[in-house]
This record gives C-alpha cells, sequence and structure tokens, in this order.
C-alpha cells in the first residue's frame, strides 16, 4: 500500500505490508521548498526501523527508493533535488547503508540499499535501528513524495513513506482560547454560559486556506472560513465545544498538504442534550433535554426538564418546567398530611391525559392509589410503580401536570 500524508504529520508511514516497522521523521518539519533565487535548503530523513514481528528477523537487504528531480514529474515527485550529502546509519559496526548510482541527468530514481555486516546475525525481536540521509538540497515546487521500501528477506514486504515539502517560510503553530477583554487577550479553558471566546494561531497560509471546524452537542459540527488571518471570534457557546483549526496548501499536482491545531473549550452550566441519561445523581440549575429515557436515584433541576420517560427511585425536585412524552416510573418524596391524605408543597409537574380538578398547592387531598408532594393539576391515569423508598408500590395511579 502506498502511505498517505496526514494532518501535521510531515512524514507519514504505512508498513502494513511489511515484515518490519518504519517510522520517519524529517528536519526541518516540515520540509520547504527550495527558492529558486536563494542559497538551497537543505533537509534530512531520518527512518527507524523496528521489529515488533515477536520473532527474530534475518534482513538480507532493505532498499529504499527515492525520488530525484527539482520539480514534479510523471515518474513520481522528487523528494529532494539533489542527492544527499551522506547516507548514515545508527550502527555502522553492523550494518551498512550505501546509495547507489545517481540518476541520469540528475532526474529519477535513486536506491540506498541497507545490508547487514558479515556475522551479524537476526534482526532480534523488539530491536530497531536508524538510517538516515543528511543534507540533501529540497525541491523547488509545492509536492508529495513518495519513498518506496522493499524487504529483500524471507518472509519480507514493501512499506512507503509520504513526505510532502511546503512552501517556503511555512509555519502554523501557537493555537490558543483567548477571552477578549479590551486590549487583550487572556487564555482560557472554560467560559460561563453563553460567553464567546477568540481563537487565535500563527501561520504563513493565506486568508482563505484558513478554516475553522468546531463541534459540541448543541450544534453538532460546523465549518467556517476564517474572516481575519489568526484570529476567529466563536458565538455565544452553551456547552463543552471542540476546535480545530485548518490550514491547506496545495501541491504542483494538486494534491492536498493539510495541517491542522485543536483546542477544547468547557462551559459552566452547560446545557446538557443526551439521547439517553443514567446517574447516580441529576442535579442541574438549567435546561436538560433528553431525547430518551432519564434514569437516576435522585433528580434535582431547577431548571427546564424534557425527556420521554422519567425513572428516579430516590427523591426528586423538580422547581422549573417539566415535560415527559412517557410515563412517571418512579417520583417522590411525599409528604403525607394525615392518615389517608397528603398535601402539595412544591410547583411543577406534568403529563398528559384526561382532564381532571387542579389541587390547589397547599390543601389537602385524599387519595387511596397515589401520594403526592407537587401542586399538580391532575390530568390523566398513569403507572407508578414505586412511590418512595418507604412506600409500598402502587398501580394505575393519578398523576398530574402543572399549568
Amino acid at each position: 500500500m502506498t502511505a498517505i500524508a496526514r494532518p501535521n504529520a510531515w512524514a507519514a508511514a504505512d508498513s502494513s505490508a511489511a515484515k518490519l516497522t518504519y517510522s520517519p521523521t524529517v528536519n526541518p518539519a516540515p520540509l520547504t521548498v527550495s527558492a529558486h533565487d536563494r542559497a538551497p535548503t537543505l533537509g534530512s530523513l531520518v527512518v527507524v526501523i523496528g521489529n515488533d514481528s515477536g520473532a527474530d528477523v534475518t534482513v538480507d537487504a532493505i532498499t529504499f527508493v527515492v525520488q530525484i528531480g527539482k520539480k514534479p514529474a510523471v515518474g513520481g515527485n522528487p523528494l529532494m533535488a539533489k542527492p544527499p550529502a551522506e547516507a548514515l546509519v545508527s550502527e555502522p559496526e553492523r550494518w551498512s547503508f550505501k546509495a547507489g548510482t545517481e540518476p541520469s541527468g540528475g532526474e529519477g530514481p535513486m536506491e540506498f540499499t541497507l545490508t547487514p555486516k558479515p556475522q551479524m546475525g537476526p534482526l532480534k525481536a523488539g530491536e530497531s535501528l536508524m538510517v538516515e540521509l543528511i543534507d540533501f538540497q529540497t525541491v523547488e515546487e509545492t509536492s508529495s513524495s513518495t519513498v518506496k521500501i522493499s524487504e529483500e528477506f524471507s518472509g519480507g514486504g514493501e512499506a512507503s513513506l509520504a513526505i510532502p515539502t511546503l512552501p517556503a517560510g511555512f509555519f502554523f503553530d501557537s493555537l490558543v482560547a483567548t477571552v477578549e477583554k479590551g486590549s487583550t487577550h487572556t487564555p482560557v479553558s472554560e467560559v460561563g454560559r453563553g460567553g464567546k471566546v477568540v481563537l487565535l494561531w500563527s501561520t504563513s497560509a493565506a486568508l482563505g486556506k484558513q478554516k475553522i471546524h468546531y463541534s459540541n452537542a448543541a450544534t453538532g459540527e460546523k465549518v467556517e472560513p476564517a474572516k481575519e488571518p489568526g484570529r476567529w471570534e466563536s458565538s455565544e457557546l452553551t456547552a463543552d465545544t471542540v476546535f480545530v483549526v485548518t490550514v491547506e496548501e496545495t501541491g504542483a499536482a494538486g494534491e492536498a498538504l493539510p495541517a491542522a491545531l485543536a483546542t477544547a473549550v468547557a462551559v459552566r452550566d452547560p446545557a446538557l442534550i443526551a439521547k439517553s441519561l443514567a446517574a447516580e445523581t441529576i442535579e442541574a440549575s438549567g435546561a436538560v433535554t433528553v431525547k430518551g429515557a432519564v434514569e437516576a436515584a435522585s433528580a434535582k433541576v431547577t431548571g427546564k426538564l424534557t425527556a420521554a420517560e422519567l425513572t428516579a427511585t430516590g427523591a426528586s425536585t423538580i422547581t422549573g418546567q417539566f415535560s415527559l412524552g412517557g410515563t412517571v416510573t418512579s417520583f417522590g418524596k411525599f409528604e403525607e398530611y394525615s392518615p389517608g391524605s397528603y398535601k402539595t408543597t412544591t410547583d411543577g409537574l406534568a403529563v398528559a391525559g384526561a382532564q381532571c380538578l387542579p389541587v390547589p398547592c397547599g390543601e389537602s387531598f385524599t387519595c387511596s392509589n397515589a401520594v403526592n408532594s407537587f401542586r399538580w393539576i391532575p390530568l390523566g391515569v398513569g403507572r407508578l410503580t414505586k412511590i418512595s423508598d418507604d412506600a409500598t408500590p402502587r398501580d394505575e395511579v393519578v398523576l398530574f401536570i402543572a399549568p
């Protein structure tokens, strides 16, 4: 398989079809082009070869094929305009790493071969070694080059490296989330509900190549272009949000050369949005919206609670609006007013059903099959399997909804 360039991985490897593993890095990272009217930019490639096979491997030879040339070519984009000054190996007493013949006319493939010294023995399980191509002149146009690797020994396979070369002077770093206060930007990791952040970063990429990806439970993922270089202001945040800033250069052959930086900002007292929620204790002062069921030992919500179904085995207090699409399976502390009678003590609860008479807050009422600790307007018949920890479970009880 051919390695695919990855964001921020200025040298990527695909060792899936090889016996050994190959881990590349370049210096500088990333490689940048040589400007034709200036001194050449020099680069180096380092590859760590590891034996993670779990067994000793007898290596006959490993060949690296590198494309040479100044500009993109039909046979493959070149990695270097001129061959490296040196080809080195980390253990020269055990290994030899030599350059082959330079391509005719200075353009085309060039081989670099790693071979063991006599009596070296196998590459033992868990061992590694390093090869280096030092001080080669980088190419003159942005591109992504592939280095092919051939393992010439029993059980060997093939691997490849993808190495992009970006525009001269390219940089992209220093992403930080801030809060703007007057003429200063204060770095933050958290804002209050409804707060905004200003993302700041540094890059040489053109404005049209800068984008902001952001995602949270309320909005899902969205993408916006940067409106000014290295700066972007968010809308009001209501939930924890992840931000990814990307820049994407383009190679001479049209290939994408991406880079990305990420950060996240927590929101204090966020809106809670979930498909389902299970917790020992639920306590929220803001809105809670759950598309599925809510299950908790106790629930305390001072804002709005919207759920398909509520199951609470302990005390549950809701002082705000309550909307329920299903049934209340268990709900209560309940206050007994007198034997067989109960009184309402708090405002707010809702379950749809047939119309019944309201019970004013603080007034008592007699009910043989239900109890009540809220100011509820009875609207229908539901099923209550457990009233409280010290009460007898009852079925077919009256449920209530707040006006």
